[in-house]
């Protein structure tokens, strides 16, 4: 698993130990992490690098003269290829796709609006970015697909009044996209398909989690905007809805291939693809965040971390 600090980036094994660190100077670090690779960017200019969980395949050094402008958000495809949302001084956004030798495959620019997320079909064909604008003082968001031979775009479908943070393919045909109101899952072919379309109606969304080598998704609301009382929903591969169940106190959440866990105030729960709990990890110390990595559930406590099996019913101790 791949994770980044404010000065390192970090690859450990299923027992938490350290295969990978290598240094970097990024004032705000991003990580994507994808099919075994990791992407780290600096969402405070245009510096990048991408490693494997061995070795670094592109140093910053290498990827400085890549990109001219600051970088808002990225994505990491399952053939390896990279895209890059990036803004200019003069308020204009762009949007680039790469190959896996960083070799420019696509580039759009958007005039008037702003880039909010990126996702990579697995095929490698098809790009999806969601964009943000505001037309006499209404805001809306438009989700583009694209195929990379061509700018015209294959989807652009228009969302009013709403502020799409998060868009994920779900293989090649669909996209999930979660705004701050709905959730709605967009395909190549028929737009919005309206059977998969979930309203947080007055809830507030809290968190999003996206595994990207599942294609599985999970979604925390907060019950009318009280943190302590919470819904929790799971979604399949294909964008259906799995389950919906209410959970209390729930800061984090994190999902892959067979569960989705929870961090509330001092228990850890797992849940499976039916919502049925399967684990619950009572916690004798603070816990900052939690995340899924093949078997093995990773939690992070200040500058340390620790890691266990996550459908257990145990008490878990410091050393």
């Amino acid at each position: 698993m791949s994770f980044a600090d404010t000065n390192y980036l970090i690859h450990i094994n299923g027992n938490a130990g350290e295969i990978l660190k290598v240094e970097h100077n990024f004032i705000k670090p991003t990580l994507i992490a994808h099919n075994q690779r990791a992407l780290l960017f600096d969402r405070a200019g245009s510096q990048f690098m991408i490693a494997s969980s061995s070795k670094v395949l592109y140093s910053s050094k290498q990827t400085e003269k890549t990109l001219s402008q600051n970088i808002i958000t990225a994505a990491l495809g399952k053939t390896g290829n990279v895209a890059f949302g990036t803004w200019s001084d003069e308020g204009v956004c762009q949007m680039n796709v790469f190959g896996y030798k960083l070799e420019k495959r696509f580039e759009y620019n958007f005039a008037s609006d702003r880039i909010t997320s990126l996702s990579l079909s697995d095929n490698g064909k098809y790009v999806a970015v969601s964009v943000l604008g505001a037309k006499d003082a209404q805001i809306y968001s438009i989700i583009y697909i694209f195929a990379l031979d061509s700018t015209k775009p294959v989807v652009n479908q228009k969302i009013a009044g709403e502020t799409v943070t998060n868009i994920d393919f779900l293989g090649n045909k669909s996209v999930n996209v979660i705004s701050t109101r709905k959730r709605y899952v967009v395909s190549l072919d028929k737009g919005i398909e309206t059977k998969s379309t979930v309203d947080f109606q007055t809830h507030t969304l809290t968190g999003v989690s996206f595994d990207n080598d599942s294609a599985r998704s999970a979604v925390l609301l907060s019950e009318y905007g009280n943190s302590g009382s919470n819904i929790l929903y799971g979604f399949s591969d294909s964008g259906k809805k799995q389950f919906e169940i209410k959970v209390k106190n729930v800061k984090k959440i994190d999902c892959n291939r067979k569960y989705v866990v929870a961090l509330a105030d001092d228990k850890v729960y797992c849940y499976n693809n039916s919502g049925k709990l399967r684990g619950e990890i009572t916690l004798s110390f603070n816990v900052d965040d939690v995340k899924l990595c093949g078997g093995r559930l990773y939690l992070f406590s200040g500058n340390k971390i620790y890691s266990c099996r996550p459908n257990r019913t145990i008490t878990l101790e410091t050393e």
